[in-house]
């Protein structure tokens, strides 16, 4: 059906569809204004009407030309990729701060694991460092301990000590505290001695440590001033 746009009066067609969906206005191709097309319904031919068509209808579009190279490029990266890399790094970085800090914590529980000593020696000599034997106390017994005169000296003694280590791994001999008493359980005095001071010259624990269930001998060549003690206590610290 063919119709008069009652304000500028373009004829162009209309369909019964379209009709039905506008309720009856439609706009004019030509003015943009709605009106009524069922009153302004003829019944002449609709001049160029294809040409009209392909202007209302897309589909019926002649090809457009090529858009220019500069307008086909590429979309650039969206910002949001590298807040998200950003993100990620943050969150690795606090992860492995985190460990850090809880392996410092429980360092001393970590040190007696045995896995971690062998990790340790391992990577070590690669990375130029040198693992130090740990001391676990508490692990490091006394099986035997004497304290006699010096049959040479009359005014020195002689301590003679046997040292175990209950631990699952080898560590450094312990630092050791002599303290002497009278008989009325008087402390006369009281001496520390580092494991080079007891252990003998060339001992393997000097440089091993003390190794696992194996004893270990030590001694003490004590002078004495005019006291002579009757008793003795040692510690290992």
């Amino acid at each position: 059906m063919t119709t008069r746009c009652r304000h500028c009066g373009r004829l162009f067609p209309v369909y019964a569809a379209q009709l039905k969906t506008n309720r009856r206005r439609v706009p004019c191709p030509q003015c943009g204004k709605r009106f009524d097309a069922v009153a302004g319904l003829i019944d002449e031919p609709v001049p160029q009407a294809e040409d009209t068509t392909r202007r209302r209808h897309p589909a019926h579009r002649a090809p457009t030309a090529p858009l220019p190279e500069g307008l086909m490029e590429a979309p650039a990266p969206r910002r949001h990729r590298a807040r998200g890399w950003l993100l990620g790094l943050g969150v690795l970085i606090l992860t492995i701060g985190l460990a850090a800090q809880a392996a410092w914590w429980r360092r001393g529980e970590l040190v007696r694991d045995p896995r971690v000593q062998s990790v340790l020696r391992q990577a070590c000599p690669l990375l130029g460092c040198k693992v130090p034997l740990p001391r676990l106390p508490g692990t490091i017994e006394i099986l035997q301990s004497a304290l006699t005169a010096d049959p040479a000296r009359p005014e020195a003694l002689l301590l003679r000590l046997v040292l175990v280590n209950r631990a699952e791994l080898a560590q450094r001999p312990p630092v050791l505290e002599l303290e002497l008493y009278d008989g009325r359980g008087t402390l006369l005095g009281a001496r520390r001695f580092e494991p080079g001071q007891y252990l003998a010259d060339g001992s393997p624990a000097l440089a091993q440590g003390l190794i696992p269930n194996r004893p270990t001998r030590a001694g003490l060549d004590i002078a004495l001033a005019e006291a002579q003690p009757t008793g003795f206590r040692v510690r290992l610290l």
